[in-house]
């Protein structure tokens, strides 16, 4: 596996982790594949309660598994790594708190440290390691945690792949800290407080975040501008490019990010309210998306008597943009299609999008319109969310299901009613408003 299909493998089971738990056994299993020679690792993360790093997770090299085979690390496999004899000497190992020597060699942060006396001896016999390396896990300084690992980490080879990993092991951790502190938050609010406390508590979120994504948005703006041109002064080879490449395309995913935020953050109201086409849009939103291409065929079938739709052109059309991209993306880079068409039911119309892009597994579908949800390494998992607010403003809804295709494929079937609207202000089409 080349550096940057590890790489890209590597977030994808970092973002798939949905507990502390699975975050650590991905964290030492990925260990285990970038450093051959490593023989043991233990996860020590940082409870501030005490403010002391306790033993977190234990795993030896015969206990791991090949992260290439993977793009979640199956419960079975975790599960089995967890019960080790190893991860239970591990875990009886005392929290390391401030005063001890151990804790200032948790976060020295070099992946390498000479012999420290007496501390170094009881650590290495203690878990049976030869080496000692260590790296901690930090989030704009804040201690997350740390990993020693019995390996030899002076190698060169072994210090870059650090250098890669620490950032990615510290931000997908930083972020699931905060996602179980949300949903703890959330709890807190339906349980523990009365209904207009709940409203005014998420309004006040709500303006925070919108702040918070306006400052990052400008400060990555700014970002932006100064690399591309401090690029013009970077030495150009193959490695450097691809460095480029990357830098340039999470700074963009940042700012896509922060505007999302930003724009799930202020809430949707119908801004104006107007006759519009509903085939024009579907036809705008298409060329925005950029299909049909040579990935995917679309199949469009506009009903002529599903013309008209009242509200504002603009968000309808995010609205589209955003359940068609979510088709590309999960068509990817092998042949798909997808169906656009619209009904009409009574003075209501609907718009059907569809795909064969292998629908969602093991989870409830309706999740997919839940804030920060997504089944995507790079996906922001705003984008659905935003179109259900979109529709609820229109006093429409939406939903999604799974669907089986007579020849055997699955995908995901997007289904919107909006009230129907004519220029006269009545029903389009038959007065008695039937179909």
């Amino acid at each position: 596996m080349n550096e940057w299909r590890l790489i890209g493998n590597i977030q994808r089971l970092l973002f798939n982790c949905e507990t502390i738990e699975q975050m650590g056994g991905v964290i030492l299993n990925v260990l285990f594949s970038v450093i051959p020679e490593c023989r043991k690792a233990v996860l020590f993360l940082y409870d501030n309660g005490s403010e002391s790093l306790k033993p977190f997770f234990g795993l030896e090299a015969s206990e791991s598994v090949n992260i290439e085979e993977y793009n979640a690390l199956p419960e079975e496999i975790l599960r089995k790594q967890m019960r080790a004899p190893f991860n239970s000497h591990a875990l009886k190992y005392p929290s390391v708190g401030r005063a001890s020597p151990f804790f200032e060699i948790l976060l020295n942060d070099s992946c390498s440290m000479e012999c420290r006396g007496d501390t170094v001896a009881e650590i290495c016999s203690y878990f049976g390691f030869k080496n000692l390396g260590e790296f901690s896990i930090k989030s704009r300084e804040k201690v997350l945690g740390s990993v020693i690992v019995d390996a030899n980490c002076r190698t060169a080879g072994v210090r870059e792949s650090m250098e890669v990993l620490k950032p990615l092991f510290s931000i997908y951790m930083d972020d699931l800290m905060k996602a179980s502190y949300i949903e703890d938050m959330e709890s807190r609010l339906e349980t523990g407080y009365p209904s207009n406390m709940r409203r005014e508590s998420l309004y006040r979120l709500g303006r925070a975040s919108s702040w918070i994504a306006h400052e990052i948005k400008n400060a990555v703006i700014g970002v932006i501008g100064l690399f591309r041109r401090l690029e013009k002064y970077i030495k150009k080879d193959n490695k450097s490019e691809n460095y480029i490449r990357v830098i340039e395309k999470e700074l963009e995913r940042i700012y896509e990010f922060v505007v999302d935020i930003n724009q799930y953050a202020k809430g949707f109201k119908v801004n104006e309210s107007v006759l519009f086409s509903v085939e024009t849009i579907i036809e705008e939103s298409m060329n925005a998306v950029g299909i049909p291409n040579s990935f995917v065929t679309v199949v469009t079938n506009i009903h002529p008597n599903a013309r008209y739709i009242q509200g504002d052109p603009s968000q309808m059309k995010q609205v589209l943009i955003n359940i068609l991209k979510n088709s590309v993306e999960a068509i990817g880079k092998r042949k798909g299609k997808i169906w656009i068409s619209t009904a009409r039911n009574g003075d209501v119309v609907e718009i059907e999008i569809k795909d064969n892009a292998g629908g969602i597994e093991g989870e409830p579908v309706h999740n997919i319109f839940k804030p920060f949800y997504s089944t995507k390494s790079h996906g922001t998992g705003l984008g659905l969310a935003i179109v259900k607010q979109i529709i609820l403003a229109h006093s429409g809804t939406v939903e999604a299901h799974n669907t089986t295709f007579g020849n055997g494929e699955k995908g995901l079937r997007f289904k919107i009613k909006l009230p129907l609207k004519t220029e006269s202000g009545g029903v389009d089409g038959e007065n008695n408003g039937g179909r």
